[in-house]
C-alpha cells in the first residue's frame, strides 16, 4: 500500500469514526438571530410568566394515617410577566390507599383566585385541583390546601395506617394579551 492510499484509508477511519461518535453522543446546533427594524427608539417586549411556590415543596404526603391527622400546604401563584394567564394546579402522582375518609379544603383570600371549597374527598387519581383561573400580571393568587383524616365516630379501622401521596403541579393553560 503507497503513502496516498495508507493517508486516505486513515482519513476515512477518522470520518467514519466521527460520525459514529456523533450519531452516539448526539449533535444539537441551534442558531438564532434577533432583529429589531423601525425608527422607534423604544422597544417594548412583552412575556407571559407563572411562578408557582409551594409552602415544604410540591409533594404532599402522610403515613400511617390515623384519625385525627391533618396537612396544611400554602400555594402561591404568581404572573411575573406582562401578560394575562390561565393556569391550572394539577393533582399528579396520586397515591391514595383506599382511604374513603380523607378529605381537603382548599380557600383563597385572593381577588379571582378560584378556592372556597370544603370537606371534598380526597383524591384518587389524577386530576385538576383548580381548574382556567385567570391572572392578571403582576397579580399573585395565594391558596391554603389542608389535607385531613377526620374521626367520624365510627369504626375506621379499615382505612387506618395508609398511606397518601400527590404532587401538585401548576401550568399555564394559555396566554392573552
Amino acid at each position: 500500500m503507497g503513502y496516498n492510499e495508507k493517508r486516505n484509508l486513515s482519513i476515512a477511519i477518522i470520518a467514519v469514526f466521527t460520525l459514529v461518535c456523533v450519531s452516539i453522543t448526539g449533535a444539537s446546533y441551534a442558531y438564532f438571530v434577533a432583529t429589531v427594524t423601525g425608527t422607534s427608539t423604544a422597544t417594548n417586549i412583552k412575556t407571559a410568566d407563572l411562578k408557582a411556590t409551594y409552602s415544604d415543596g410540591a409533594a404532599i404526603t402522610g403515613t400511617n394515617i390515623v384519625p385525627g391527622w391533618s396537612a396544611t400546604k400554602t400555594i402561591s401563584i404568581e404572573n411575573t410577566g406582562t401578560y394575562s394567564l390561565v393556569y391550572t394546579i394539577k393533582w399528579v402522582n396520586v397515591t391514595n390507599g383506599g382511604m374513603t375518609d380523607l378529605k381537603y379544603s382548599l380557600t383563597s383570600t385572593s381577588t379571582g383566585a378560584q378556592a372556597n371549597v370544603s370537606n371534598v374527598a380526597a383524591p384518587t387519581k389524577d386530576g385538576n385541583l383548580v381548574t382556567s383561573v385567570t391572572i392578571a400580571p403582576g397579580a399573585k393568587h395565594t391558596y391554603v390546601l389542608t389535607m385531613s383524616f377526620p374521626d367520624t365516630g365510627v369504626d375506621q379501622s379499615a382505612q387506618m395506617g395508609k398511606t397518601f401521596s400527590a404532587r401538585l403541579e401548576a401550568s399555564a393553560a394559555n396566554v392573552s394579551a
